[in-house]
């Protein structure tokens, strides 16, 4: 019997990019794509409407945010080794399975959170973006800008995953805020 695995057993790389290039969209190129139907969402994102810190609710970005401020904290996970040793734990998954979101993704967002709260000092005054798709930001786009390229799981005309990128990444922004009287 294999020992139980856990995601805090694959090594992360943590980094800031300052001052990122970064690609934006306008609120109405963000409400759409929000409303994108994915697997089991017809009607795309939940969060949608519902949710205060989503669109249509969330400021963009550029209204919030002094835009010279901007550097975006990310967290580098080898997606693909992650596969491969759940996959010895659980051999019986399917690869849309061992690829679920759900098994790792609050992992990299939690680890982002503590690398913040280790370098919040070096950052005085500035506040943690943690919807920077929602307002407005293209992250893939940016990342590009940075010589990141993000690949996707490759699926299937059934929609069945057959095959993982070598590596996934959690990304969020930091900035200072602008005057109350200038938000919109």
């Amino acid at each position: 019997m294999i020992e139980k695995f856990s995601v805090r057993e694959i090594p992360r790389y943590p980094e800031v990019i300052h001052n990122p290039k970064l690609v934006l969209h306008d609120m109405k190129t963000v409400c759409k794509l929000c409303q994108q139907p994915y697997l089991h969402h017809p009607k795309g994102c939940p969060n949608f409407g519902t949710n205060k810190e989503c669109p249509p609710y969330i400021l963009h970005l550029t209204d919030q945010y002094d835009l010279s401020t901007i550097h975006m904290l990310l967290v580098k996970f080898p997606f693909a080794e992650y596969i491969e040793r759940k996959g010895k734990y659980h051999p019986d998954w399917t690869l849309r399975a061992l690829a679920n979101q759900r098994h790792w993704q609050l992992n990299l967002l939690a680890d982002l959170r503590k690398y913040w709260k280790d370098i919040q000092p070096e950052y005085p005054g500035y506040t943690f973006v943690k919807n920077p798709e929602g307002q407005g930001v293209n992250v893939e786009e940016t990342l590009v800008n940075h010589d990141i390229y993000l690949h996707w799981c490759e699926k299937d005309k059934k929609e069945r995953f057959i095959s993982v990128p070598d590596y996934m990444y959690g990304v969020y922004l930091i900035g200072i805020e602008l005057p109350l009287e200038t938000k919109e």
